[in-house]
């Protein structure tokens, strides 16, 4: 018997693909800037966390933080099959130092200086 929460193969094919943005979005990475587009690297599928951590705020989340701890054990594998990233508000080198500071050696984190994707995401 399948359980509500276990789908066959069929019914997870049949889910609608991601959406698709109408914008490039410009970003800062560590590396300088970078486009939406260019998060994607070689992969087809980019898994994306916009975490609550913007420039006014004290600290980072702890849910967010809880979170990105789990996905930063995981990302190895999930980097073999997806492009990955962390976003949020805070500019880079606050959210370079944070990812330092927590450890998360395989997330790249992504500056959303501008809101401009983030006020995409809320968009309906």
């Amino acid at each position: 018997m399948v359980q509500p929460w276990q789908g066959s193969d069929a019914q997870r094919r049949a889910l609608p693909s991601g959406g698709e943005s109408p914008q490039n979005f410009q970003l800062a990475s560590e590396t300088g800037p970078i486009r939406f587009s260019g998060l994607f690297d070689d992969k087809h599928t980019l898994v994306i966390y916009s975490m609550m951590y913007g420039p006014q705020r004290q600290a980072p989340c702890p849910m967010c933080t809880s979170f990105l701890t789990a996905w930063n054990g995981i990302a190895v594998n999930l980097r073999q099959r997806v492009a990955i990233a962390v976003t949020a508000r805070s500019p880079i080198e606050r959210l370079i130092d944070y990812r330092n500071q927590r450890g998360f050696t395989n997330l790249p984190f992504i500056s959303d200086g501008s809101g401009d994707y983030t006020r995409h995401l809320r968009e309906p």
